[in-house]
């Protein structure tokens, strides 16, 4: 047991002694495993204080460069905000502007290297990527841009073992911003609607968006409600859809197909600053059409008419004779009250320059004055859209949904029947009046794909069944779809077309598009008797004549004086002849009645006895009356010599042909138009008869005729006439090339100085032809024209993805476009529903335009493809089977895409895009652009001046931590020494103890050893 004590004593020794020797109280677990823990979460804490001291230092650092770049960056707005300010003055010249361009590069380049400022080797802008340049310039792409390399995390350092601080910026989020400013310069959207209906049906938008700051969702929100809107109260009440696709950085707009129709949107991003015209209106009599108004000369449009638009337009009234009078003029001095134009065009000449600033063109002219178009005029807006903040900088864009290109197909055939529908009974009335009884024409037999040759074999039909010889033109247009049945001359004086004598007459009209009613041509003739326009005054009202009775008795000189006044009838000038010279016999005693008559087959003047009291003599004193200067001899056409010896068995004629009629400047003019085959109308034509006295009415009309033919623009032979009988003269004009034409006697432009007074016309005469009354529309749909390739493109994450699909049209024959476009539209949906997306179509027909249009009705599509040149049933020359219902609805064979307008550049809110920007705006002298940078540039500075005060309350927060953590560090040492002196204290003691029981145990041991030994001795 002693010696056992004396080891364990040893051993107490030795670890004492190691104590004092390492300076170490545990130098093994075994030594004391509560302490050691204690020790070693001592030296951690030691040990994580001393990084948390490098990570701060370090962080400061980064910091202290992050504060620095910022400053710089933002030194940088500044001056750029300077120079922009410097720049919008109007005192700036384009080229001075110009020279600018170099210094906002000089800043572009210093942004980018203070971009990628580096500490200790690590560029602070790149995030985690600290080994990668934050900013690169691609200089040469067009437009230039700045793109950034790094990670979109913050690099980070720990403060304590929980807590981490952001001392790195990714460069994404410091140049460029989440949120956009929106504010007087940027907040506007000027955009167009139209249906394709002419000028009248384009309507001009304006909206802006509430001032404030924007994120991508809220701006997209902001936009489509403004254009919803905007639509709904003066536009077609359209539904648009608004998109921003995060991963291509894009905005995108469409309609969304709830609209029953076509409407081509344009949006004007880069022409809405412009000046414009906006409500065209006009009369309801001028189809809307027909009025095509063009803006030569925005710059001239520098006056507004007034607000709320549409109360006070700018309006033209037709007064005829090429003019137009001018209401509501919002202040344009240089226009005149009236303005110089003609009944189909006007040109408006704003600025006093010589040249239209305005144009309006009509299809069809106007006839009657009071007839009006009428317009607003909106001034340059400046350029304030908003579509620099959302992508779109090249110039406007039009959403389209897919439409037809050219007019659909009306007919693809057409069977005539035997029996059925082969019969066209007609009636002819030749230039004498003779009608020709009923005539009939049989067409052949057959089921016609050409309907020029259905046309052909009509006319020939008709030709032969002509009672008078007869040629006839029948045509087809192709536009409208009508058939026009006429002479080919002028023989007729009438024909007759009568679709109801019987049922098989009626199946034909209705085949040929006609009404089940007669159709009757009648040429313009005289409303009245043709007027003479004979003057009778005090030179010429006098006839001297001597009577002798009977008995041989001679009445003397006897004085007839004719009725002063303008005789426009020959019945009137006769018998006030007559009256003169009875009333004149009876004066006398004689009581002599006359016969006074004007012939007109031999245009003469006769005089001669008809009754009373007999006579043995009658001479008509001829010179007599000459000699006193007012004989009504010449007027009659007697000469000066005295007619003796007749007038009694047989009448006294006169010498030459009476003048019937005189034309001067005054009456001699004559406005018509002709209407080609395809439906133009020329322009109003003007004839003049040839001034002079004219003694024969067949002369008047032969002058006529060959004025009209002369200046016949479609090469017409008209055929003037006139009917003695009647007193009446007929103008007829038919040819192939034409559908009718028009004698403007009240409308024409000359009706001040018009023949038509004298030719017995009052109203104008309108010729047209017989024409169907409403297009022939005969589809025969079949496995040869039934398949519509098609394919749908979804929103992300909706639906599925589809290959190619393909749509089956009914086989039917359509008699009707819009039945014809119901079946297509059911034949997209079914096939969605069955192998797509299940998407509601819409498929409208436009009576006006004639085409169709194919769209989604609803939002669940990115994009819709019509693939009429790359789908299966493509035409043979591209490939397909040639199945495909493309031709039949008016389309080409180019494939058709129905997808929204999309930026036109990623859309990134930043230091960079703003002075690229700023750089095109001074390359092209716009002060817009630089006034809307003034306002980027503002927010830009504030924007980086939040960052520089957030980096500087973070670099506070380290030099406090940085503080705390050396405290803790020197407390914790302070705290390691101290125990490691109490330790020391605690062993040299503990040494000593043991060392004294060591000596005494060492002792105690060798007496006992030494009686041991004794023992064996």
């Amino acid at each position: 047991n002693s010696t056992y004590n004396l080891g364990s004593l040893t051993s107490d020794v030795q670890d004492a002694n190691k104590v004092m020797a390492t300076q170490k109280r545990i130098n093994s677990i075994s030594d004391d495993p509560i302490g050691l823990s204690q020790v070693l979460n001592l030296k951690a804490s030691i040990g994580n204080l001393d990084q948390i001291e490098k990570n701060v230092n370090m962080g400061i650092s980064w910091l202290k460069g992050s504060e620095n770049a910022l400053d710089s960056v933002n030194s940088l707005i500044l001056d750029a905000k300077t120079q922009a300010s410097r720049l919008i003055n109007a005192s700036m010249s384009a080229n001075e502007r110009k020279d600018a361009i170099g210094s906002i590069n000089g800043i572009i380049d210093q942004i980018i290297t203070l971009g990628n400022t580096q500490v200790n080797g690590n560029y602070i802008f790149s995030g985690l990527d600290t080994d990668i340049p934050s900013l690169e310039y691609h200089q040469n792409e067009n437009p230039p841009r700045i793109s950034y390399s790094g990670s979109s995390s913050a690099f980070e350092i720990k403060t304590d073992k929980q807590v981490t601080v952001q001392v790195g910026r990714p460069g994404g989020s410091t140049f460029w911003e989440e949120k956009v400013d929106i504010n007087s310069t940027n907040n506007t959207i000027v955009f167009k609607e139209d249906n394709g209906h002419g000028s009248l049906s384009e309507k001009i938008l304006k909206t802006t968006i509430e001032s404030g700051t924007y994120t991508v969702s809220a701006i997209e929100t902001a936009v489509r409600n403004a254009l919803n809107e905007a639509s709904a109260k003066d536009g077609y009440g359209l539904s648009y859809e608004v998109g921003y696709d995060k991963n291509e950085k894009i905005f995108s707009i469409k309609e969304d197909g709830s609209y029953a129709g076509f409407i081509r949107t344009e949006f004007m991003w880069e022409t809405g600053a412009d000046a414009y015209v906006m409500n065209i209106n006009a009369s309801p009599s001028i189809p809307s059409e027909d009025i095509h108004l063009t803006v030569d000369n925005k710059s001239a449009l520098t006056i507004d008419t007034p607000e709320p638009r549409g109360t006070e337009p700018f309006r033209l009234t037709w007064q005829g004779d090429g003019e137009w009078k001018i209401d509501n003029n919002p202040g344009y001095s240089i226009i005149p009250s009236t303005i110089s134009g003609t009944n189909r065009s006007i040109g408006i000449d704003l600025d006093d320059s010589g040249y239209a600033d305005i144009t309006i063109a009509l299809d069809t002219p106007v006839r009657t004055p009071g007839q009006y178009i009428e317009f607003d005029i909106v001034s340059a807006l400046g350029d304030y859209s908003i579509g620099h903040e959302i992508g779109f900088n090249q110039g406007n864009s039009v959403y389209t949904p897919p439409t037809s290109d050219t007019t659909a197909v009306f007919v693809t055939d057409l069977v005539i029947s035997l029996g059925v529908n082969d019969t066209i009974e007609f009636e002819e009335v030749n230039s004498a009046g003779v009608a020709s009884g009923a005539l009939t024409a049989t067409i052949p037999n057959a089921a016609y794909t050409d309907m020029d040759s259905l046309s052909a074999a009509i006319e020939a039909q008709i030709e032969a069944a002509s009672a008078n010889g007869i040629n006839y033109a029948v045509s087809y247009d192709t536009q409208e779809s009508k058939f026009n049945i006429r002479e080919d001359g002028s023989s007729l004086d009438e024909l007759r077309i009568n679709w109801t004598n019987t049922a098989v007459s009626a199946a034909t009209a209705a085949t040929l598009g006609y009404y089940a009613m007669d159709d009757t041509i009648v040429y313009p003739s005289s409303d009245n008797t043709a007027q003479l326009y004979i003057t009778i005054d005090d030179t010429n009202n006098r006839l001297a004549f001597e009577e002798t009775n009977g008995g041989g008795t001679q009445s003397g000189i006897l004085w007839a004086d004719v009725a002063q006044g303008t005789y426009k009838s020959m019945a009137d000038l006769e018998g006030a002849v007559k009256n003169a010279m009875e009333d004149a016999s009876a004066a006398a005693g004689f009581s002599v009645t006359y016969d006074v008559s004007y012939d007109d087959a031999t245009h003469r003047f006769s005089i001669q006895r008809l009754g009373g009291a007999a006579l043995t003599g009658l001479d008509l004193l001829w010179s007599t009356a000459a000699g006193q200067g007012n004989s009504i001899g010449e007027t009659l056409g007697f000469g000066i010599s005295n007619d003796t010896g007749g007038g009694l068995i047989g009448p006294y004629s006169s010498d030459s042909d009476m003048v019937l009629m005189t034309f001067d400047a005054t009456n001699n003019v004559i406005d018509f138009e002709e209407t080609s085959i395809d439906g133009r109308v020329s322009d109003p034509i003007s004839i003049k008869i040839p001034e002079g006295d004219y003694t024969d009415l067949d002369d008047v009309a032969a002058k006529i005729q060959t004025a009209l033919r002369d200046a016949s623009v479609q090469n017409v032979k008209y055929v003037v006439e006139y009917d003695y009988a009647a007193g009446e003269f007929m103008i007829k004009g038919s040819d192939k090339d034409i559908k009718g034409f028009s004698l403007l006697w009240q409308s024409g432009e000359n009706r001040a100085n018009s023949a038509a007074g004298l030719l017995g016309f009052y109203g104008d005469d309108n010729v047209a032809y017989s024409e169907s009354d409403e297009s022939v529309v005969n589809i025969t749909i079949d496995s040869s024209n039934n398949k519509i390739d098609f394919k749908e493109f979804l929103q992300e994450n909706l639906g599925k993805e589809v290959d190619n699909l393909t749509a089956f049209v009914k086989w039917n024959t359509y008699t009707s476009h819009s039945q014809l476009a119901l079946e297509v539209e059911k034949a997209l949906e079914e096939t969605s529903y069955q192998n797509g997306n299940k998407i509601d179509y819409s498929v409208t027909w436009d009576n006006i335009t004639k085409k169709y249009t194919i769209k989604e009705n609803g939002s669940k599509l990115a994009e819709l493809d019509l693939l009429w040149q790359t789908g299966e049933n493509a035409p043979l020359s591209a490939g397909g089977t040639g199945e495909s219902i493309s031709r039949i609805l008016g389309f080409d064979t180019e494939d058709d895409m129905g997808a929204p307008v999309k930026s036109d550049r990623e859309v990134e809110w930043g230091i960079f895009n703003t002075l690229i920007d700023l750089n095109g705006y001074l390359e092209n002298n716009d002060t817009y652009g630089i006034e809307r940078t003034l306002g980027r540039l503002e927010a830009h500075f504030s924007s980086m001046t939040s960052r520089i005060v957030d980096t500087g309350i973070v670099y506070n927060r380290l030099e406090i931590r940085e503080k705390i953590t050396i405290e803790n560090g020197l407390s914790l040492a302070e705290r390691r020494s101290t125990i490691e002196d109490a330790d020391m204290i605690e062993a040299i003691m503990n040494l000593q103890s043991l060392q004294t029981a060591y000596e005494a145990a060492l002792n105690s041991t060798s007496k006992i050893i030494n009686l041991s030994l004794a023992d064996y001795l």
